[in-house]
């Protein structure tokens, strides 16, 4: 019993060892993230710009939709909006035009 409970104590110090570059590495992505709100998320207007074009590309069934989302996913988004769009881009893959403009519109019926 000894033998097993420091044979875990040693297995958790190492794994401790092994976290600590990236517990580090994540609090400067965390640092980081929050100093470059100035820049990236004052980009509102655009990201509402590109919205506007979705929803008149979905309305016309236009697999363009595609790329305004493939941009949109390449900005700094809420999560759940990050997801929806994610759901948004499997339905434009199917082809089901108006499942993404609801989903897009948040009328999902959920």
């Amino acid at each position: 019993m000894v033998y097993v409970r420091a044979r875990t104590i040693h297995e958790c110090n190492e794994f401790t060892h092994c976290l600590r570059p990236t517990l580090a590495s994540l609090a400067d992505l965390k640092a980081d993230t929050t100093a470059s709100t100035d820049g990236d998320l004052l980009d509102d207007s655009a990201i509402s710009e590109q919205m506007n074009r979705l929803i008149v590309l979905l309305d016309e069934g236009d697999t363009a939709a595609l790329d305004v989302l493939a941009a949109l996913r390449n900005r700094p988004l809420d999560r759940a909006l990050a997801d929806r769009l994610t759901l948004v881009a499997a339905q434009v893959e199917l082809f089901d035009f108006d499942r993404a403009l609801q989903l897009v519109k948040g009328c999902d019926g959920q």
